[in-house]
């Protein structure tokens, strides 16, 4: 499960992360933090089963569940510590995460603009047929290329 669950939170940061300005190379962090978790989850599930009763430490192999083998001091310890490090581990890597970040560009100021400058607007497709839009855009996009030479 852990697997899986990794591999879909490291699909979504592969496609969300353009979006969101963050560079490709800190998808590296995730992968880091997917690693450095698996351990601990490890540990977890192996000492912890999640039944209808709650949370209850696996038993013996020579007990059943039925006894309700319950978590004692020592277990609570190992769930604050587990948690405590995945806290630690995913804030740390959050904040390496937004160090990564791309500046955003400043916006270009209107005293910026040369006064010999030029705009070609998209031509309309005003034929009977309404099917010449592509022509249109084909002349749009020669007029662009014969300005900027």
């Amino acid at each position: 499960m852990y697997i899986v669950g990794a591999w879909v939170v490291l699909q979504v940061a592969d496609l969300a992360f353009p979006g969101l300005a963050i560079p490709d190379s800190a998808i590296r962090y995730v992968w880091i933090a997917s690693i450095l978790l698996f351990p601990l989850v490890l540990i977890f599930g192996w000492r912890f089963d999640l039944t209808a009763h709650g949370l209850l430490r696996t038993p013996p192999a020579d007990r059943g569940m039925e006894d309700g083998y319950s978590p004692n001091g020592t277990d609570y310890v190992l769930i604050a510590l587990v948690s405590l490090s995945a806290v630690t581990i995913a804030f740390t890597l959050f904040v390496n995460l937004l160090d990564t970040r791309e500046p955003a560009l400043p916006a270009a100021k209107i005293e910026e603009i040369v006064a010999r400058s030029i705009a070609v607007l998209p031509f309309v497709d005003m034929s009977q047929a309404g099917d010449q839009q592509y022509f249109s855009d084909g002349i749009a996009e020669e007029i662009l290329n014969d300005l900027s030479r």
